[in-house]
């Protein structure tokens, strides 16, 4: 709400700092907006060696601090909207020590009409530099731009043209680039608790000419893009059908978003780094609804046939003191069926909401070293509240255990297993005030092994106390 500031930050033992603020200064004129937003997420203690990368416990650290600034303008026909951000992501272990900061800004534009027969658009571009300190260093530098343009008529009929382009540029440790250029034209029509979009995506990879080490993957050119949704049940239940597919560039930034231990250095020597994953083909069928106005839900299931996806994996060695085993990346093609069920209960008194996440993987190269998706994965939370004063809640979160095999030859391998693990914490809080209250959290109650990242494993109990102020 503009003029108001919320904070909620803490601390504890074993050392999980955490911090989150909004702030939304206020102004006379309404047509103008400013969102501060900053967050922070740490651990600093003791990993537990699993799969073998290790004879003993290490110290660590991953440390996660982001900060953006969003300024929105409105006027009667369009609106400019603008971002600027900063992220940084810190790690430590037994092999790696570095930090990667970046800057990023943003910039878009979209129309905006009240009247049924109008000429739409929706133009932006986005520029991201980042820095990662690690070893001799790695420089990145991303731009993306998207525009879509299209008339409408009598609000029903859309027929749109999608652009957009993204290219990533390397230097330091690893000389590369690449980029992609899209195309999407699509037709959307929408009748009552119909509505149709059906169009096809062209999308061509740009490499420099030889280019055989990084992003070498072939891309498909041609892919489905199509989205349908009935409403079986005005503003209660709709189904809902994507059909699609297309190429993604692999950038440095987002696999340190997946995995904030990984660095460039991860190839081994064995894998490529940086690749290009293709999805030949995905479809999804799904019912997303609520009942009343204190329960919603999404079910959905589908498949994707995937090429070149980036997995997690890992390297060994043979020594005459015996197998080093290394954590790496690598990219991999398979046939995936998945399952998603999302809820959320949010009654007077009692929140209850969760996720549940089903992954069947095949096709997946035998004894190539990757680690498939968990197979079930999930987290589950409830939380109830004495007249809004006193919160006390539950949660968990769990994943079942990961397999892989790396093969030295045909009758010699090695094999990993990353064991399955449930993270089950406690929560209360107490408003002391109308804008005041103070919170603690209890993490891994089980004390259980968890392995969010494939053989990161945050070690025993901790625990969180912190304050949440709104002004």
């Amino acid at each position: 709400r503009p003029g108001k500031l919320y904070l909620r930050a803490g601390a504890g033992y074993a050392l999980h700092p955490v911090m989150d603020m909004v702030w939304s200064p206020h102004f006379k004129r309404r047509s103008f907006s400013i969102d501060v937003h900053a967050s922070h997420r740490s651990y600093f203690g003791e990993y537990e060696a699993v799969g073998g990368i290790s004879e003993s416990d290490w110290k660590g650290a991953d440390a996660k601090t982001d900060a953006d600034v969003h300024m929105n303008c409105d006027w009667n026909s369009a609106s400019l909207g603008i971002d600027v951000g900063y992220d940084n992501v810190y790690r430590s272990d037994f092999l790696d020590k570095g930090a990667y900061n970046a800057l990023e800004a943003a910039l878009r534009m979209h129309s905006k009409s009240p009247w049924p027969d109008h000429f739409l658009y929706d133009i932006g571009v986005k520029y991201r530099y980042g820095y990662d300190n690690l070893s001799v260093g790695l420089r990145e530098q991303n731009i993306e731009c998207e525009v879509v343009l299209g008339p409408v008529w009598k609000t029903r009929h859309k027929f749109l043209f999608d652009l957009g382009g993204e290219f990533a540029m390397y230097s330091g440790g690893i000389d590369t680039m690449v980029g992609e250029i899209s195309f999407a034209p699509h037709y959307v029509f929408t009748k009552g608790a119909l509505k149709v979009d059906v169009g096809v995506l062209l999308s061509m990879m740009l490499r420099p000419d030889g280019q055989v080490v990084h992003y070498s993957a072939r891309e498909q050119y041609i892919y489905p893009d199509m989205q349908i949704e009935l409403a079986l049940i005005p503003d209660a239940m709709k189904m809902y059908a994507e059909l699609g597919g297309g190429n993604r560039i692999n950038t440095y930034s987002s696999l340190l978003k997946r995995n904030h231990h990984f660095s460039y250095l991860w190839g081994r020597g064995r894998n490529e780094v940086f690749d290009t994953t293709v999805e030949r083909f995905s479809g999804t069928l799904g019912f997303e609804g609520r009942i009343g106005n204190i329960f919603s839900y999404d079910l959905k299931g589908g498949y994707s046939d995937m090429r070149n996806a980036v997995l997690d994996a890992f390297a060994a060695d043979k020594t005459t003191d015996g197998t080093i085993i290394l954590p790496s990346l690598g990219y991999a093609s398979f046939r995936n069926a998945f399952a998603r069920l999302g809820w959320r209960l949010d009654a007077e008194c009692v929140c209850f909401d969760g996720m549940l996440s089903y992954n069947h993987v095949w096709d997946l190269p035998y004894q190539g070293g990757f680690f498939a998706p968990s197979e079930l994965e999930g987290d589950v939370s409830f939380v109830y509240n004495w007249r809004k004063r006193i919160f006390v809640g539950v949660d968990c979160t769990f994943a079942l255990s990961r397999y892989a095999m790396l093969a030295f030859s045909p009758v010699e391998s090695v094999a990993v297993t990353i064991p399955g693990y449930a993270d089950l914490g406690v929560y209360a809080e107490y408003a002391a005030l109308r804008r005041l209250s103070f919170w603690i959290r209890g993490g891994n109650l089980l004390n259980d092994t968890i392995c969010r990242n494939v053989f990161y494993a945050e070690k025993g109990l901790h625990f969180t106390a912190g304050i949440c102020l709104k002004i």
